[in-house]
């Protein structure tokens, strides 16, 4: 028996039906697998959370999940390091995952540390620059808290930690931040008490990274079109963390002295931290941050 042709009629509901199916044209179906690269020092690895997949960076993975399917995390943050570190090691890393969102905080380190502002603003171009020409991410960057607030800092006042420095800091980061075309994270703005801080007096608890996903999320989902997820309910996602990463982190912690003692140079392993690697080596002389 010859087969009838189809009628436009029949052949556009055959289209919608597929476009339905698949989510093609709803404003509100998810988007495409994401990749999230996290740049930063021990915040960044989850430091003063507990456990540390509670860290801010876990929780905007969580959030981008909800958003998106199936976002995909990278973290490449590392203790103790400075920006121009960051620039030497963890960067092309970075870069080589392609990744469509960067999270960037650094610089608490470099004050402490008493770079000069100039060395720390040339190494955050660097790594804004290069992620800007290799990959083709939207790159959220946070600028620094008033630390001279930190309990630790106010128990044991430090001459390279001043409010003077850390406005000259934060000067430099948005100056940077708007020359290299990325979104700045004013965490400068964020309300500081001691309820946000871990028992060391400088990293934050819970609470604190918490409060430090809220501003980066903040600016997250404006950027990237998903502002009805503000207040949205993400399920808990599941990290595996390696039993070496769970052992340096443990040692860290219990090594930790620097607010009881005032030493400021710790000889101490660190960690490179991805969801599925730990690569550890020595490191001496890195802060503790």
């Amino acid at each position: 028996m010859t087969k009838r042709p189809r009628t436009r009629r029949q052949l556009a509901g055959i289209l919608l039906t597929i476009a339905i199916a698949t989510g093609c044209g709803s404003p509100t179906a998810p988007e495409s697998t994401i990749t999230y690269a996290a740049l930063g020092a021990s915040d960044a690895v989850g430091i003063g959370a507990s456990p540390v997949t509670d860290g801010y960076v876990y929780l905007l993975s969580r959030r981008l999940n909800g958003a998106r399917r199936g976002a995909s995390l990278h973290n490449f943050g590392v203790l103790g390091a400075l920006a121009d570190q960051i620039a030497a090691g963890p960067l092309a890393q970075a870069i080589a995952v392609n990744p469509g969102v960067v999270t960037l905080w650094t610089g608490s380190n470099d004050v402490v540390s008493g770079v000069p502002v100039d060395a720390f603003a040339a190494s955050l171009d660097r790594i804004l620059g290069e992620l800007r020409t290799r990959t083709n991410a939207t790159i959220f960057v946070g600028d620094l808290a008033d630390l001279t607030r930190a309990p630790r800092f106010r128990s044991l006042p430090d001459p390279d930690v001043t409010t003077q420095r850390i406005a000259a800091f934060n000067q430099r980061i948005a100056e940077v931040v708007a020359g290299r075309g990325c979104v700045l994270v004013r965490l400068s703005a964020l309300p500081i008490d001691d309820s946000i801080f871990a028992s060391d007096g400088f990293h934050p608890n819970n609470a604190g990274h918490q409060r430090i996903a809220d501003a980066f999320w903040a600016e997250m989902a404006r950027a990237l079109g998903r502002t009805e997820l503000w207040n949205q309910t993400v399920p808990r996602s599941s990290f595996r963390v390696p039993v070496p990463t769970l052992a340096v982190l443990t040692a860290y912690r219990l090594t930790k002295s620097e607010p009881r003692t005032g030493t400021r140079n710790v000889e101490r392993g660190t960690i490179t931290y991805t969801p599925h690697t730990c690569d550890c080596s020595s490191r001496p002389g890195l802060r503790a941050a």
